[in-house]
């Protein structure tokens, strides 16, 4: 199954938000831009929410059958693992598979020998077309790189073979995401983690490295510019050279798993794409569910007591809330409002502090991190959430587009169609 070359991951935790995600793309279609659209949903994300796959993938077909969403979309099994796949086989079209926790464990001794043995031929110069400085390897690098990443590759491969033979003949997408570990994968790296995969015969069309600089949850990349672009230009070179190399599928692209809100690098990215010609994947999450905490929170009264509520309940279980986010996030606790102070804010205080939109002194990107954490608190209360955000679902309907169109979708994909 093949995947368009621009897409566009979005989460939908409590599948409350389809309809504003559909006119985000209707109206970017109404100019001129083409993405295709992916609901994304992550295993801890489900847990923590008691939704199914199922449910989720029921309520993305109504929303686009009444749209009239006509080019389709996929349905992301986000950061899966052996452990948890078979919840996701019936219904899900694309999968992450997760193997961040192989990373830095060691593959059979005989796996890694005749890994290392057969890539002799690039000890010396390795030059990829397009960079001006070529890449110094020896010996004891592929050998690094093999014991850094060729379990990581095993396990993707044993996962893939399983999902295709549990799919039989249905097409499927295949993300292979290394991106949740605390250091950045360099090009050279990305190389050889490419390498290890086309080892295990794994068949994939996105593959996730980390990225250098920071990409926490629903806050602005964290990190130097320039090094960014630098890096993006090269990851692109080697996927190309890879392409050939390997013999990968031509369509390999790759995908960032942004956190969202990354606005100082979607120029980047879109100069990178029409400079290559080439098509990316941006994931994204957590906007529905913000967007609706600033809209209830902005009428005060029950609704802002709802939201405040929501936040003591996290504040007080603040480790475990973080736990599952630990490497996309930075949250130092002393930063947040204590619980005390948290009752006295007005409804405009705690909108200007987890609305991003607002540039004042206000605006507090710790407490937006922590809250876009902290949806599992919804689960006692689900049923007062819902019919609070139904109540408003127009206006945070309203805010999800119009965020979504002018501030992700345009930035990165005006002109590259």
């Amino acid at each position: 199954m093949q995947i368009p070359p621009f897409s566009f991951g979005f989460g939908d935790r409590f599948s409350l938000h389809g309809h504003a995600f559909v006119k985000a793309i209707k109206e970017l279609q109404a100019n001129g831009i083409n993405i295709f659209p992916v609901w994304n949903k992550s295993h801890t994300e489900y847990k923590s929410t008691a939704d199914t796959p199922k449910q989720m993938y029921l309520s993305i077909k109504n929303c686009a059958q009444e749209a009239s969403l006509n080019q389709g979309f996929g349905f992301d099994a986000d950061h899966v693992t052996m452990e948890n796949i078979d919840r996701y086989i019936a219904d899900c079209d694309y999968f992450t598979i997760d193997v961040s926790n192989y990373i830095r464990k060691l593959a059979p001794y005989d796996e890694m020998d005749t890994f290392i043995k057969g890539n002799q031929r690039y000890i010396g110069r390795l030059e990829v077309p397009g960079m001006n400085d070529a890449f110094h390897v020896f010996e004891n690098v592929i050998t690094s790189y093999a014991g850094m990443y060729l379990l990581a590759a095993k396990k993707a491969g044993e996962l893939y073979h399983y999902i295709k033979e549990k799919k039989a003949d249905k097409p499927f997408i295949t993300e292979i995401s290394m991106d949740e570990v605390n250091y950045s994968h360099s090009p050279l790296e990305l190389f050889f983690i490419l390498n290890a995969l086309s080892f295990y015969d794994v068949k994939f069309q996105l593959i996730s490295p980390k990225f250098i600089g920071r990409f926490n949850k629903n806050i602005d990349y964290v990190g130097k510019l320039p090094q960014f672009e630098a890096e993006l230009d090269m990851y692109i070179k080697i996927i190309k050279f890879a392409v050939d190399e390997f013999g990968l599928d031509p369509s390999l692209k790759l995908s960032l798993h942004s956190g969202s809100d990354k606005f100082s690098v979607y120029p980047i990215i879109n100069k990178m794409l029409r400079k290559h010609q080439v098509g990316i994947h941006v994931k994204t999450s957590g906007i529905g569910w913000l967007s609706s905490l600033i809209v209830l929170a902005s009428k005060g009264g029950e609704n802002l007591d709802m939201v405040k509520t929501f936040y003591t309940e996290a504040y007080q279980d603040f480790s475990n809330i973080i736990t599952h986010y630990d490497k996309v996030t930075d949250i130092n606790k002393s930063k947040l409002p204590t619980e005390e102070e948290i009752k006295t804010w007005s409804a405009e205080k705690f909108v200007r502090a987890l609305d991003n939109t607002v540039s004042d002194q206000g605006y507090n990107p710790t407490l937006r991190q922590f809250m876009a954490c902290a949806y599992g608190v919804v689960a006692n209360k689900r049923d007062k959430y819902e019919k609070a955000v139904k109540d408003h679902l127009e206006e945070i309907d309203h805010k999800i587009a119009y965020y979504l169109v002018e501030l992700h979708l345009k930035p990165l994909f005006a002109g590259v169609n």
